[in-house]
């Protein structure tokens, strides 16, 4: 449990400040033709990344990490 805290922890330390999500989700309203997905984020790549792959590769992945 400890470890999922400092985890936790650091993923905090990282998180996007919300002025910069905002400028995201304007830019994307004023589009004339407006994307599909804005990333935005330190872990928004990962995210996308891990959204491609079969699920059980992810399952799998998630699990060895704990």
């Amino acid at each position: 449990m400890q470890k999922w805290f400092n985890e936790m922890g650091e993923f905090d330390d990282n998180r996007t400040e919300p002025v910069k999500v905002a400028e995201v989700i304007y830019k994307a309203l004023c589009a004339a033709r407006p994307r599909r997905r804005y990333s935005i984020g330190h872990m928004a790549g990962l995210a996308a990344f891990m959204e491609s792959m079969p699920q059980d590769l992810t399952d799998a992945i998630m699990k060895a990490r704990y």
